[in-house]
């Protein structure tokens, strides 16, 4: 049985805020990782995407994770 950490609690949380994006504009959908890292960095996307992992990263502040 896994035992599962902080760590990975985060990689889910960022998969799901990624797939959020995906959800809210589908033109995400068919892009490869470094391309959909690349579009979510630009002008157009990385205010909100930013905005959302600053929302989710508020839960860890203070944990050993973000320290």
């Amino acid at each position: 049985m896994k035992v599962f950490t902080q760590e990975d609690d985060f990689e889910y949380q960022m998969g799901k805020i990624i797939e959020k994006k995906k959800k809210d504009y589908p033109e995400l959908n068919n892009l490869n990782a470094d391309d959909l890292q690349d579009k979510l960095w630009s002008e157009k996307y990385a205010v909100q995407f930013a905005r959302n992992v600053l929302d989710f990263c508020q839960e860890y502040s203070g944990d050993e994770l973000f320290e």
